[in-house]
């Protein structure tokens, strides 16, 4: 019989760790290569120098227009989205049998809506916390309601 792989992928808007467990009674185990981070530079940094000016229509005063983006949210979102694509791409090729996703709220959202439909079947549990400064066996303690590592 087949041991049942679940991968744990433990994420922020700015790290990712992907963490596997062989089964009950084993522990997780950080995968070689599968921790990602990416440079967040402030929100200042991301846009043009000087936001966009325009004229009043009733008289000559002029003010600048407030951008409707968030750069910074932006970058979190593509994060999360590559994120997202390496674990269909797994889960395509039959890396791994369940998924349990570990992120804070946003994060958590934007992952459980970037992932494919093959990733989406093997999702087991979701927990919405921020767990991606602890070591696994930290982790494993506190997803042990969702699944038996």
């Amino acid at each position: 019989m087949r041991k049942t792989i679940t991968w744990v992928v433990v994420a922020d808007g700015k790290r990712a760790a992907i963490l596997q467990n062989d089964g009950p009674g084993h522990g997780l185990t950080a995968m070689p290569g599968h921790q990602y981070e990416t440079e967040l530079p402030p929100d200042r940094e991301l846009r043009s120098d000087r936001p966009g000016r325009v004229f009043e229509s009733a008289d000559i005063s002029r003010h600048g227009i407030t951008p409707t983006v968030d750069y910074h949210r932006q970058e979190k979102e593509r994060f999360v989205a590559r994120i997202a694509d390496i674990v269909e791409q797994a889960a395509q090729q039959g890396e791994y049998d369940r998924l349990v996703v570990v992120a804070p709220p946003q994060a958590l959202g934007d992952l459980r809506s970037a992932l494919g439909k093959n990733a989406q079947a093997r999702l087991v549990g979701t927990l919405n916390k921020d767990l991606t400064m602890m070591q696994p066996a930290e982790i494993a303690e506190r997803i042990g309601d969702i699944t038996a590592v």
